[in-house]
């Protein structure tokens, strides 16, 4: 039987619930033995890229862009450095960049059968490509839209490159045959999907931080501001301690600009000796079977993979109810409970419910139980492996 080869295309690998999806897709590929994997990676970032370690062994790995000037000079623009350098890049720099991307997917064409662009922003390279061709979009196009609508023009023009577009989220395939209707026959969805029993494996590892012992609430999420909304989750904790007198403290991992931010709410709230941010954690599971409860309080997500992490753990989770991805996720409150964005006392107030309701939680131990298999690979394997072999699972 002939091996269909598969090259999987992200612009960054740093440790994101991007990178942690496409882990996913890797180790179920690998073990399935019947592929050759290739991860192109798209500039090399050194120390940030975290997570390689946990790439599986068998993906062979490849850069767009690893030379110290090349990588350098592109980030160099992204961090608003001077004019004269920007200027630089674009006269000098820019065209070596795209000459050698160029060169190096015609020969990622030659050698592979399916290339998948995982960051939904290599169409500009791919037009001459003749293997087939899949998009994954991982956040909504409607906030998209409204953040960066040049983005959502372009790749208006260029949706018709893909062979087959993948959306993660119900809402979001609403979303694509709307903005998209053109390509409405291409569209599919496939839930991020998640290895139950290596999430369990890691959730039993050991934990020297002694905090874990304590009862506590947990958010994982990254520290920014713009689609995440910590600043709700620590004004609602602070409620939940004044009005409903709860002692449980509040754990927060992951980093982010916003830190001091938030650290700053937490001191304006009275609540700076029981809100602890814990910082990046790449085995983040041990705290999350550990919590109490686990809150995600965001503005607009994709399809959060550490709520995802939290249901396939059995945890009770409250989340808001933003724009595509918990309330699937949580199965429209049967699964965890839902709360309207930036309503800081209905989220106290469902968190408090959470942690004290007896006959709630039964209940939703029995909505999460019967829901969580939609992130499996019991489900979704199937729907990957037709996709690769040209068949659109629906």
């Amino acid at each position: 039987m002939t091996r269909k080869r598969i090259a999987f295309i992200i612009s960054f690998f740093l440790d994101g619930g991007r990178e942690t999806v496409l882990l996913q897709y890797l180790n179920y590929l690998v073990q399935l033995d019947t592929y050759d994997i290739t991860l192109v990676i798209g500039e090399y970032t050194g120390q940030q890229e975290v997570f390689k370690k946990y790439l599986p062994n068998e993906v062979k790995i490849v850069y767009f862009a690893k030379s110290p000037i090349l990588v350098w000079a592109k980030q160099s623009r992204r961090n608003r450095l001077p004019k004269p350098i920007k200027l630089f890049d674009e006269i000098f720099i820019n065209p070596i960049r795209r000459g050698l991307k160029t060169y190096r997917m015609a020969k990622l064409d030659r050698n592979n059968d399916v290339i998948i662009d995982f960051s939904h922003d290599q169409a500009s390279f791919l037009k001459s490509v003749k293997a087939k061709k899949i998009v994954f979009f991982h956040s909504s196009i409607s906030q998209e839209q409204q953040r960066e609508p040049k983005v959502v023009a372009k790749m208006k023009k260029r949706i018709q490159v893909y062979d087959h577009i993948v959306t993660i989220a119900k809402d979001m395939y609403k979303e694509a045959c709307t903005y998209y209707p053109n390509v409405k026959d291409r569209i599919t969805m496939i839930y991020n999907t998640m290895d139950l029993e290596q999430i369990q494996r890691k959730a039993q590892m050991p934990v020297e931080d002694k905090r874990i012992e304590k009862p506590f609430l947990l958010s994982v999420s990254r520290l920014d501001e713009g689609s995440k909304d910590i600043t709700s989750l620590i004004r609602a904790y602070a409620i939940l301690c004044s009005k409903y007198g709860h002692d449980e403290e509040l754990y927060i991992i992951g980093k982010g600009d916003a830190l001091q931010q938030l650290q700053d709410e937490a001191v304006k709230q009275g609540v700076k000796n029981y809100v602890h941010f814990l910082g990046f954690m790449s085995n983040p599971y041990p705290w999350i079977s550990q919590c109490q409860l686990f809150v995600q309080s965001s503005k607009y997500e994709g399809l959060p993979t550490t709520m995802i992490e939290s249901l396939l753990l059995d945890k009770m989770i409250v989340a808001t109810d933003c724009p595509t991805g918990p309330h699937e996720i949580i199965n429209d409150g049967k699964a965890g409970l839902l709360t309207p964005v930036g309503d800081v006392e209905a989220l106290a107030k469902a968190m408090h419910e959470a942690l004290t309701d007896k006959a709630l939680q039964q209940r939703i131990a029995q909505g999460r139980a019967e829901h969580k298999k939609q992130f499996t690979w019991e489900v979704n394997g199937e729907k990957f492996r037709r996709l690769l072999d040209g068949d659109m699972p629906r």
